[in-house]
Parts: structure tokens; C-alpha cells; sequence
């Protein structure tokens, strides 16, 4: 299982994602993830960040934060405030970053052969 780097192109290709179902978050509420969903991550260029927190807003689980510090050009950036491991690499964050400024992981699941009762049936 190895982390797979989304481009700008597998970007637009994952627009269908907008209406999957994902319910919109309370303030403050984090959704708890099930295991069945994907995993991921995201790293954000802070010294390209202006910190203008669209991010924050399409973010399913609201692990998208400003972070305290200020980058050279004098913005917040923003970083992933993610210790349970909850982000599943949407893309959602990335595509409507308008500096393009998020990359996204995410995890490939290696699909395993057969299993010998399955192929025996």
C-alpha cells in the first residue's frame, strides 16, 4: 500500500465527488470516518497560502485549520489538524484552492488475487 500523488488533471477528473452524500458539519463537529472510506492526506505550500479558508469550508471532517503563524508574505496559512487519521483525500480542498497551493495523498489499496473458494466456485 503506497501513497499515490493526485494531479491537477486526477483533480478534475474527482468533480463527481461534490454530491456523495458527505453531511454538512456543525461547527466544531468533526464526522467520525467509517473504515470502509479511503485514506489520505493533504500538505499545503504554507509560504504560498494566502489563507483565504475556502478549504475550511468544503472540508467533510473539518480537519482543515489556520494555522497560529504567519508566512513571509504576512498570511495565516492553512494546515491539517488530522491525529486520528480521519482524511480520506477527497480532493475538495484541492480543487477549490484558487493559488492551487494543496496536494493530496491517497492511499492505493493493493487489490489482492482471488480468494481459492471464489475461484473454486
Amino acid at each position: 500500500m503506497g501513497m499515490r500523488r493526485l494531479t491537477r488533471d486526477a483533480r478534475s477528473v474527482r468533480l463527481g465527488l461534490v454530491g456523495t452524500g458527505h453531511q454538512k458539519r456543525k461547527e466544531g463537529q468533526v464526522a467520525t470516518r467509517r473504515s470502509s472510506l479511503a485514506k489520505g492526506r493533504i500538505e499545503v505550500d504554507q509560504e504560498l497560502c494566502k489563507g483565504c479558508e475556502l478549504c475550511i469550508t468544503v472540508c467533510p471532517y473539518g480537519l482543515i485549520h489556520m494555522a497560529d503563524h504567519y508566512n513571509a508574505k504576512g498570511y495565516k496559512p492553512a494546515i491539517l489538524v488530522d491525529p486520528q487519521g480521519s482524511c480520506t483525500g477527497c480532493t475538495l480542498c484541492a480543487m477549490i484552492c484558487p493559488d492551487a497551493v494543496i496536494t493530496v495523498y491517497r492511499q492505493v489499496r493493493s487489490r489482492g488475487a482471488p480468494t481459492p473458494q471464489a475461484a473454486a466456485a
